[in-house]
């Protein structure tokens, strides 16, 4: 099932933002897809984390970081094997830069 999470959502410098968390309902499979809009300066990592009570999280994986300023840039990545009940993006900007992504996530059971 596809859930949209963000559109054109700002990060400043030195910034994590954390998305909504999501149900697994039955699926065991995630796949973020995120487009960058604009990045001036810095580092974007954005990853997937895990948990079955909402307040605790560990990090799965993170997709590739993105540096560059040239135009909007899309990427994908997944997991699987997910044994969490619930997953959510955590989108982080390193200092000395700013970002404007949109997000979103389809999970499955493969």
């Amino acid at each position: 099932m596809y859930t949209k999470l963000a559109d054109k959502l700002a990060i400043p410098a030195s910034t994590a933002l954390y998305l909504q968390p999501i149900s697994m309902s039955s699926a065991n499979a995630a796949q973020v897809e995120y487009t960058v809009f604009s990045i001036s300066g810095g580092t974007l990592t954005v990853s997937i984390e895990e948990g079955n009570d909402c307040e605790n999280w560990g990090t799965l994986l993170s997709g590739a970081a993105s540096t560059t300023s040239l135009g909007v840039e899309h990427k994908q990545f997944r997991g699987t094997a997910i044994a969490g009940q619930w997953v959510r993006v955590k989108c982080s900007m390193s200092a000395g830069g700013s970002a404007v992504v949109a997000a979103g996530i389809n999970t499955a059971l493969l």
